[in-house]
């Protein structure tokens, strides 16, 4: 300034951008010794998680390196157990939802498998969004598992692709 190369208001900026780097620099550490203090409680992690079946990895959640929480999923297994079905009725259909009532599941080739009510859900519940577009039921809908009277090949074993599900008369 006393040279003539920078007027008052350069030197009231330059002091304003110091002070805030100053600060930036100050929250920075705090930051640091706050997240230095968390990682010191963690536990550590001596052995890896085996998956709860035996099955075919159809599609991983997280990425190599990826620090995730306890309850966080990590990939998508496909069983290589008995595969059953999972439907969603509607409030109307509801006098089918007994253990033992006798279905047809229809898949998107046409194929038809017989199949028996397993178990029915003790609570309604709203019907997940990635099927919505397939039903015209928009409120709330009973979960049913349905088991197969005939094994399926793997390669017809498809997760969440959708169904129908024709139920015969309860006697």
């Amino acid at each position: 300034m006393d040279e003539g190369a920078a007027t008052t208001a350069d030197l009231t900026e330059a002091q304003e951008q110091l002070l805030s780097a100053e600060s930036s620099a100050d929250q920075s550490k705090a930051a640091l010794e706050r997240l230095a203090a968390q990682t010191s409680v963690l536990p550590q992690v001596t052995e890896a998680s085996r998956a709860p079946f035996t099955g075919q990895v159809i599609r991983p959640l997280v990425y190599p390196g990826q620090w995730v929480s306890h309850d966080t999923p990590i990939l998508t297994l496909l069983s290589h157990s008995q595969p059953w079905i999972e439907a969603f009725l509607s409030p109307k259909d509801i006098r089918y939802a007994h253990p033992g009532t006798p279905a047809t599941i229809i898949f998107s080739n046409g194929q038809h498998i017989p199949g028996v009510v397993m178990s029915v859900s003790a609570e309604a519940s709203r019907l997940p969004p990635q099927f919505s577009v397939f039903s015209s039921t928009r409120g709330n809908t009973l979960r049913i598992k349905l088991r197969l009277k005939h094994p399926l090949q793997l390669h017809d074993v498809v997760k969440d692709m959708p169904v129908k599900v024709n139920f015969q008369a309860w006697p």
